[in-house]
């Protein structure tokens, strides 16, 4: 039969395209380990509910139940799109899979827009001038304060950190890069909640994320036995912590700087609100649209923030 006249339209294969390369996006990326997803219903969504759960303690006298604080953070929805125009003809004459590859490219760009909002969240986070945590500090910050806890830090140096002194501040090695690493896990289990209680005492699951820079010291600090003049690497040879190292491409402006994430935690340091899809929008053959201009589209719409969760399972380093 001649193919001819045969229409060709944008359809069911591609969505099933975009909903698996979707899904392989995110399995690769450090969205899901440093963002808490929730679900929202509405324009916006008020947290109260980011402080820790009481200790127990010794049963005398009546209980003493915690309700939410009055400190709280309000995210609000905003609507994204994204679209691939296709013109008809071209649809039709599609035998290489091109149209499939860039239905997969949009899949991954989605997963892109997420972790780009979330790295502007980090960068915002030291020296904001918008956008702070739920107790109305900046995120990372030097005078996190709230109920029985004493002012604390997550915005560190070798004040704070002994380890982040280091030879040379932009180029550590990548030995003086595991210590550093170790001395911040170190700091982190002595951060207390609003009842002055340890809220990382059991983490085992640490996220180091670096800039272009200090890439390449830190990966190697983080998944070599041995570092140079074959010494053993600290951080590989402890079995408590399970540390593992993202280079965010976003952060090129941190040449000294790093940041050291909790990710096993009920709660997270970001939270992924999200009101609305991806829903998959096609404009296929047989369309008004597609008659007039000889095109047709594939978009994807999204409603949805991100916003900060957990200082506590936050911080900022900078080596000196």
């Amino acid at each position: 039969m001649s193919t001819l006249n045969q229409v060709a339209t944008l359809g069911h294969r591609e969505v099933e395209t975009y909903m698996v390369a979707l899904q392989a996006a995110m399995k690769r990326s450090w969205v899901s380990r440093l963002a808490l997803e929730v679900e929202s219903d509405q324009e916006y969504e008020d947290y109260g509910w980011l402080t820790a759960t009481p200790a127990l303690r010794e049963w005398a006298g009546p209980r003493i139940a915690k309700a939410f604080t009055a400190n709280k953070i309000r995210i609000e929805n905003k609507t994204f799109e994204g679209t691939l125009k296709f013109k008809s003809d071209n649809v039709r004459r599609d035998k290489t899979g091109m149209i499939d590859t860039r239905v997969r490219d949009l899949a991954i760009r989605t997963v892109g827009h997420w972790q780009k909002l979330l790295s502007l969240l980090i960068l915002n986070g030291v020296n904001a001038t918008f956008g702070n945590g739920y107790d109305g500090k900046t995120f990372f910050d030097d005078d996190h304060e709230e109920g029985k806890s004493g002012v604390q830090k997550n915005l560190l140096t070798a004040s704070e950190v002994s380890k982040l002194e280091v030879t040379t501040e932009d180029d550590p090695t990548p030995l003086e890069a595991a210590q550093a690493v170790l001395g911040m896990i170190a700091y982190m289990l002595t951060i207390t909640d609003d009842e002055a209680e340890f809220i990382n005492d059991l983490a085992q699951d640490f996220l180091v994320m670096t800039g272009p820079s200090l890439g390449p010291a830190f990966s190697t600090a983080c998944t070599s036995r041995t570092l140079e003049g074959d010494v053993d690497n600290p951080l590989a040879g402890q079995k408590n912590y399970r540390v593992s190292h993202v280079i965010n491409p976003y952060l090129t402006s941190w040449t000294t700087q790093f940041a050291v994430f909790r990710t096993d935690g009920m709660v997270k340091p970001l939270i992924l609100q999200k009101e609305y899809g991806p829903e998959i929008q096609v404009i296929g053959a047989g369309s008004e649209h597609e008659i007039k201009c000889n095109e047709q589209l594939f978009g994807v719409k999204l409603i949805g923030n991100v916003g900060y969760g957990l200082w506590q399972y936050g911080a900022h380093a900078t080596l000196s």
